[in-house]
């Protein structure tokens, strides 16, 4: 008996929270010259990353202004890209650090943009405005419930859904050692970032391996040209985990740091010397018997979180072909090429996803008469159709793009080139349950399948605490301090209230 509700016990990440919230922040961008003629500025979500902190969830944004403006002197019309980079922090008593965090973001201007001459920047034309970013995010985490089955009481009706069962964490340390040529490192190197691009993970028999691209920024001084030098290191990765098997999913980040600078006697060769971190989540996908009401006299109660089903999945690869014109000849471009995807958005109909998103390439070509190397950017909007059956409106999609290829031949007049790039877009469709899921309290303070034993402490409310959060500070299962003080609701406690915290 007890060796059968030990299989059916099942770690889950549930939704502990669903929240609105709204964020404004100031845009600023300058234009070349006195330039009077230009088009309305298109603000553009780049990015959005959401990380929960004690009691807070931290947002970081990126924002693209693009515009439109004649040249002064050439009347010529060029565009702009202006990058916004800030973060924001706000408050959520829900949130704890080992939660995870979903947002999604929608972008808009409040009011008009408002055109000034700055006389401190040389009569250029200064363009501001405030933008206004509507957030809907998620708190997620992990809980371990049971579905306990006894010997002579037979079923109840159940739905089978398919869950993402939690089958383990991973995180590896790597020593990194890259080669890079450049004129512009010195022995102390500072300000040197270091990030992992186009990251994916299989899982092998006992094994897991990792591929992406480790991108290298070095700062320079700014100019017309270049504001940093960024070089690209293809990474694979192989480490040892028991609990691999083919048919898991991988979940998988990285985080770089440079640490230190090593040159290479007589050259202009260095070998940038740190630390990659890799960590990420085994996951499974398998069915899960949804009960509305578990017979007998079970100990149950009311799983206070909702569950999301894995609807489908679904994945395919896009082909962009297209030309780049470059502002002077060129007498090579250096490979590999740093290439991502941005600004992805989705829609869902029919046993579709429509997926758009920004393909940002960073080229760094050789000039054909100075050799020096200059940056040239490139942003190629693109539109993509996933087939992901039964797909839905409504429900909910998690999209993720990888630059699987790139390749840029120049032209014969060293002033074009031909670029192919191969993109791999895998969309997963989830809906929330719409039941209540019964489940039996969880682990150690179990006795025998007969509920929670006596409790250990005694705890008082204070003001701002949360069933949740009090868990947290004690280490206990959330439902086992609901079914020990026989709340109805996570939410329903008040300050000074006393609750009995099991051991």
């Amino acid at each position: 008996m007890a060796e059968k509700e030990k299989q059916q016990a099942k770690r889950l990440r549930v939704v502990i929270k669903e929240q609105a919230a709204e964020i404004r922040q100031k845009l600023s961008v300058r234009l070349p010259g006195t330039t009077g003629r230009f088009s309305e500025p298109e603000v553009i979500l780049e990015g959005i990353k959401a990380v929960a902190l004690q009691h807070e969830v931290c947002f970081e944004l990126a924002v693209a202004v693009e515009i439109y403006y004649a040249a002064e002197g050439t009347g010529l019309v060029e565009k702009a890209v202006y990058l916004v980079r800030f973060t924001r922090l706000l408050p959520d008593d829900d949130a704890f650090p080992d939660c995870k965090a979903e947002a999604e973001a929608e972008v808009k201007v409040a009011g008009n943009w408002l055109p000034a001459v700055s006389a401190e920047q040389e009569g250029a034309t200064v363009l501001t405005a405030e933008c206004v970013l509507s957030l809907s995010y998620r708190l997620m985490a992990e809980e371990q419930v049971e579905f306990p089955q006894q010997a002579g009481v037979a079923p109840a009706p159940a739905t089978l859904v398919n869950v993402e069962t939690v089958r383990g964490h991973f995180r590896r340390t790597f020593d990194l050692s890259l080669p890079v040529d450049s004129t512009l490192l010195s022995e102390n190197p500072t300000d040197i970032a270091c990030g992992f691009l186009n990251g994916r993970a299989v899982a092998l028999c006992g094994w897991i391996k990792v591929e992406g691209d480790l991108a290298v920024a070095i700062p320079q001084a700014a100019t017309q040209t270049l504001q940093e030098e960024k070089f690209i290191f293809p990474a694979r990765y192989y480490f040892d985990m028991p609990a691999a098997k083919p048919g898991l999913e991988v979940e998988v980040d990285g985080a770089a740091q440079i640490i230190a600078c090593r040159r290479r006697p007589g050259t202009q060769a260095y070998f940038l010397r740190g630390l990659f971190e890799l960590r990420g989540t085994l996951l499974q996908r398998e069915p899960l018997a949804v009960a509305d009401v578990i017979p007998g006299d079970l100990p149950r109660h009311h799983c206070p979180y909702k569950l999301e089903e894995v609807v489908c999945s679904g994945s395919s690869q896009t082909l962009l072909e297209r030309d780049v014109f470059f502002s002077r000849p060129v007498r090579a471009v250096r490979e590999p090429v740093a290439a991502r995807v941005r600004n992805l958005q989705y829609e869902i109909i029919p046993n579709k996803v429509i997926v758009r998103g920004v393909l940002q390439k960073d080229i760094f070509a050789v000039d054909a008469e100075t050799s020096v190397v200059f940056l040239h950017e490139v942003r190629e909007p693109f539109v993509h159709f996933v087939d992901v059956p039964k797909a839905a409106p409504g429900m909910r999609a998690e999209v993720r793009a990888r630059v699987e290829y790139v390749n840029i031949e120049t032209g014969l007049d060293r002033m074009t080139a031909r670029q192919v790039t191969i993109i791999e877009i895998t969309v997963k469709i989830r809906r929330l349950l719409k039941r209540d899921i019964l489940v039996q309290p969880s682990l150690s303070s179990q006795h025998s399948g007969h509920g929670f034993g006596p409790p250990g402490r005694v705890y008082f409310a204070r003001s701002g605490d949360s069933v949740w959060t009090i868990a947290r500070m004690f280490g206990v299962p959330l439902t086992a301090i609901m079914a020990v003080n026989k709340l109805q609701s996570p939410d329903l406690i008040s300050p000074g209230q006393k609750l009995l915290i099991p051991s």
